[in-house]
């Protein structure tokens, strides 16, 4: 046994907290922070060796965990957090996205983009307030940025009202979105009476 795996069963025997790094042998994996177990999620077959390889590359940095999220805080593993979003299945969409921060507008502030790819099952919270610019400037070792992600027609990306994300970005870091996905506006177009279409839902209804 691998001392990664020894250091993991001492944590869970001592109730320790501490970061987790995945066995080599197993794929994308949901970590479970209070009990420190590791439970392997069934990889699809049509995922490519290159998206296999990214996320062990992400794993391996031990992020650290809030809840059942992993922080993103550094160059590096922003770099690496972007190639396991690449070649990802486009139907359903495999990246859900939400901003939070102050007044989100162009003239306010970013402080976090929450990140949930549906493939992996693995959600990341993306903190734009330490790495600013350089969260979307970026590129990882496949040589592609979180900014050329956002902006690339060709990789859907759901939101639920896209429209302060969007002013957002392209106010204070220069990013004009393509290949959204709103789930506001799509909820609006299934909705059976024409005069139910007057105004929009917010999230919370």
């Amino acid at each position: 046994m691998s001392n990664s795996s020894s250091s993991n069963e001492d944590q869970q025997a001592s109730g320790r907290a501490g970061p987790i790094t995945a066995p080599n042998n197993y794929g994308p994996v949901i970590v479970d922070s209070a009990t420190y177990t590791l439970a392997p999620i069934p990889e699809s077959p049509s995922e490519g060796p290159s998206l296999s390889s990214a996320v062990e590359a992400l794993e391996h940095l031990t992020l650290r965990e809030v809840g059942n999220a992993y922080i993103i805080d550094t160059p590096l593993a922003i770099g690496h957090l972007t190639d396991t979003l690449l070649d990802l299945p486009t139907s359903p969409p495999s990246l859900y996205l939400s901003i939070s921060g102050v007044s989100i507008t162009r003239h306010g502030s970013i402080s976090l983009i929450q990140l949930l790819v549906l493939p992996t099952n693995l959600t990341y919270l993306i903190d734009i307030h330490t790495l600013r610019a350089s969260a979307f400037t970026t590129a990882g070792p496949r040589g592609r940025t979180f900014q050329s992600i956002l902006e690339d027609p060709a990789i859907p990306k759901v939101f639920f009202d896209i429209r302060a994300p969007s002013s957002a970005l392209h106010g204070l870091f220069a990013i004009s979105l393509a290949g959204i996905h709103d789930l506001q506006l799509m909820e609006l177009a299934t909705r059976r009476r024409p005069r139910s279409k007057k105004f929009l839902h917010g999230i919370a209804r």
